[in-house]
């Protein structure tokens, strides 16, 4: 039996884990600190580290009874620099040496310590993917890619053939929404055309991929169905790519969780493979075909 495993910030409702407690689905419960643009390395004070000690005693007693329960982890990119969102490669993830680390980890032992911790997601050593350091061992649990230039069958296959991580705690592709979701919620904006230069596109611009396709086809789109079916079949392909090989070096790589599954607001284009109104990108499609016939 293969498990799924679920993860975020925020705690979930009862209701969940009661779902998951009978799917047999389990879940990575991570508490809610969070790397951010301007730093990710937490306050380290008395009392921010005594109120993120009473938070997890909350988490704790209130989920720590559900059998999907299956770990707890401190948060999310945590690092040890000050650079911002462009870390170097040789960043290490915090561990338990930063106070609110320590604390959680003190609090779970209390509480849950039949459960495991682990400190961040990426756990490291090495935060990010790299063809350079592939075969190295210093992949374990890592974050990334999220994007990639060139088709599918170029540098992002490369990457996921030749890469050693044992588990791929965050990681995607993107992909545009349907045509008639992005026009239903474009209000006085153009839809076309898909670039950094429209503004109802540029909210977004980290997922805009209009250059790659006009290097692709020498071309500009014709129009937003044509961008839109490049987008959804180029994501649909990167994933189940990268599913596959991940299937393929089972056990030595346990997995990946996909950043994302779902848009909280009507993007343009997303890492997610269920749009804002549910509905499942090719994307989706395809990654459920992968693991349903694994």
């Amino acid at each position: 039996m293969k498990a799924h495993c679920l993860g975020c910030g925020f705690l979930e409702k009862e209701h969940f884990y009661n779902q998951c407690d009978r799917l047999g689905f389990l879940v990575w419960q991570e508490f809610s600190l969070s790397g951010a643009s301007i730093d990710r390395f937490p306050p380290d004070d008395p009392e921010f580290v005594e109120a993120w000690g009473r938070v997890a005693e909350s988490y704790i007693k209130r989920r720590q009874h559900h059998p999907s329960l299956l770990l707890w982890c401190g948060g999310n990119e945590l690092f040890n620099n000050l650079n911002g969102i462009n870390p170097g490669k040789h960043t290490e993830p915090l561990t338990i040496r930063h106070p609110v680390l320590k604390k959680f980890y003190e609090v779970i032992n209390r509480l849950d310590h039949d459960r495991r911790f682990l400190q961040s997601s990426p756990f490291g050593p090495r935060l990010f993917n790299s063809l350079e350091e592939c075969g190295k061992g210093v992949f374990w649990d890592t974050h990334g890619p999220w994007t990639f230039d060139g088709p599918v069958d170029g540098q992002w296959k490369e990457l996921w053939d030749k890469g050693d991580s044992m588990f791929y705690s965050e990681m995607g592709a993107p992909g545009a929404s349907s045509a008639e979701l992005i026009r239903r919620y474009k209000g006085d904006l153009h839809t076309f055309p898909c670039s950094a230069q429209n503004p109802l596109w540029n909210r977004n611009s980290w997922w805009i991929d209009w250059p790659k396709f006009v290097r692709e086809k020498g071309r500009e789109p014709a129009n937003l169905e044509e961008y839109v079916a490049w987008s959804q079949a180029r994501q649909a392909a990167a994933l189940a790519l990268a599913a596959n090989a991940a299937l393929s070096r089972f056990p030595a790589c346990g997995g990946f969780m996909v950043w994302m599954g779902h848009d909280a607001f009507p993007c343009t284009a997303n890492t997610s493979v269920i749009d804002f109104e549910g509905n499942l990108k090719p994307a989706g499609v395809e990654l459920g075909n992968v693991f349903r016939e694994a």
